[in-house]
Formats: structure tokens, C-alpha cells, sequence
């Protein structure tokens, strides 16, 4: 998160929050839980960095795909491997839109090692990011359907619309979708989010992004989303990683969806590489 130096503190979350578009989300198995809401359904290849995470055989989570001095690593939220960290029971599938078949673009790999950062705090999340290595044996072959993402500079500022894409729940009372759905959104001033979530009793890091779901609510995140790209705009790059929202009520307005920033720990995910060769 950056100051923005706004001032009008107290007026601008609500006329802020109506200028927004959106489409869905969701996330995982965690105390806070953000989903995909108010969006439509992705098509083929569009987001082909976007992983889906298996624990046991079953989908857990999202991930992104990245290329780091050619290491193959899937960038995700550390919510979702913090209670089992053994790479041997999680599997990676890429390249499939829907969850109910296996497309002749499907491919799955292995996991050879999951690193939580090491400052990662639970409740609520903080650094709340994850890096899971690639079998770099049977890596992915990347084509037009699996394709890694780009990560953006350090400390890069995202503002403007992102895209958030996931698997997760449609709704509060709805379920989750087969098809991988997406939704538009737009970013927060840092200063608006943190006004926002202090009325939970949540003081959001600089390492925040946030989300606006609109006056009136009814788009984001939801369960089943966690992990997933937050996609920017203009630059295609790898913005966030879906975290929590502040309740479990999807979409519900006034309630930001909340991401982890990727571009604080840029430099952290590019020594990681290094660091397995020494």
C-alpha cells in the first residue's frame, strides 16, 4: 500500500466505491474467505498462467505460473499450504478452463518444494504469499494454453482495473462453478482500504491491495479464490494474490476484497532460485 495524498478521508470511501466494474472470485479453506463474484465466465487460454492447486487429489486452491531464471514456480497464497507443507501431496494442473474433465490441454506436474515467507502471519493475513517449485524434470510445456505471467518491478504501484480470476464460489449461498470465471474490478487508494478495514479491527500492511466490490456490492472474491491472479490491466502483470475478505459474506458492500502485492516481494521471489543451487 502508498499514501496517495487525498485528503476527504471520511467522504471519499463511498463515492469512491461506485466507480467500479466487476465480474468473480474466490478462495480457500481459511478463517477469512474471499470469492468470485459478479463475474462471467474466462475463455480458453485467456488466463493460461492461472494453476490449479490440488491437495489429496482435490482442489484446494490457485496459483500462478511464473518463469524465474528459468525455474518454473507457481506463486500462491500461503494460507493455502500453511497447515501441510509436504510437496508430495500436492499436485499442479494447468491448462484446463473447467474442473469437470480433463481437456486434451491439461497438463500436471509434481511439486518439488513449497517455501511459506518466512514472515507470514495468519490471522489476519500478512505476507501472505507462498512459492511452490515446479518438478523442473517434467516441468510445464509451455504453449498457448499454459504460459507463465509476468511479475511486476519491485514496489511497483498497480492502480487502476485489475482482473481477478478463479474457481471459487459464485455467492454466499452459491456453489462453485465447473468453469474458471473472471471479474473486473478496480483498485483502492491505499489510505480508503486502511479507513475501511480498521472498522474490522484489521490494520492492513503496505503490502496490501484492495479491491473495490461497489456501492452496492455484489462483486469479488469468494470461498475457492484464494491464491488466484489479480491480473493488471494495463501492464498483464502478476498485480496480487487473492487473500481474504474482511467477513465471509461474498461481495458484500463496503467490504473490499484484500490481495497481497506482489511487487514487495519481488526481489524476495527472484533470490529464491539462487538460493535452492546453493
Amino acid at each position: 500500500m502508498r499514501a496517495t495524498g487525498h485528503i476527504l478521508l471520511v467522504l471519499l470511501p463511498i463515492s469512491y466505491l461506485t466507480q467500479v466494474e466487476t465480474f468473480r472470485i474466490s478462495t480457500s479453506n481459511t478463517a477469512i474467505q474471499p470469492r468470485i463474484v459478479g463475474g462471467r465466465e474466462a475463455r480458453e487460454a485467456e488466463f493460461p498462467y492461472q494453476i490449479q492447486i490440488l491437495y489429496n487429489q482435490k482442489f484446494i486452491c490457485s496459483g500462478s505460473l511464473v518463469v524465474v531464471n528459468g525455474t518454473q514456480m507457481i506463486v500462491t497464497a500461503a494460507h493455502c499450504v500453511a497447515n501441510d507443507d509436504n510437496p508430495e501431496k500436492y499436485h499442479l494442473v494447468a491448462g484446463n478452463l473447467d474442473t469437470s474433465y480433463r481437456s486434451e490441454h491439461e497438463q500436471r506436474v509434481n511439486v518439488r518444494r513449497i517455501i511459506i515467507h518466512p514472515k507470514y502471519r495468519s490471522s489476519p493475513p500478512v505476507n501472505d504469499i507462498a512459492i511452490m517449485f515446479v518438478n523442473q524434470s517434467y516441468k510445464f510445456n509451455i504453449t498457448s494454453f499454459v504460459a507463465p505471467i509476468s511479475l511486476p518491478r519491485q514496489y511497483e504501484p498497480t492502480i487502476g482495473s485489475v482482473i481477478i480470476s478463479g474457481w471459487g464460489k459464485l455467492g454466499p449461498f452459491l456453489e462453485a462453478p465447473d468453469t474458471l470465471h473472471k471479474v473486473v474490478v478496480e483498485t483502492i487508494p491505499d489510505f480508503v482500504c486502511s479507513f475501511i478495514l480498521i472498522k474490522y479491527g484489521i490494520r492492513p500492511p503496505s503490502s496490501t491491495l484492495c479491491t473495490s466490490v461497489g456501492l452496492l456490492g455484489g462483486r469479488g472474491i469468494c470461498a475457492g479464490d484464494s491464491g488466484g491472479p489479480v491480473t493488471s490491466v494495463n501492464g498483464r502483470y502478476l498485480a496480487g494474490i487473492v487473500s481474504y475478505s474482511p467477513t465471509n459474506k461474498c461481495g458484500a458492500a463496503f467490504q473490499p476484497s484484500v490481495s497481497t502485492e506482489v511487487s514487495y516481494f519481488v526481489n524476495w521471489i527472484e533470490k529464491l532460485p539462487k538460493n535452492e543451487e546453493d
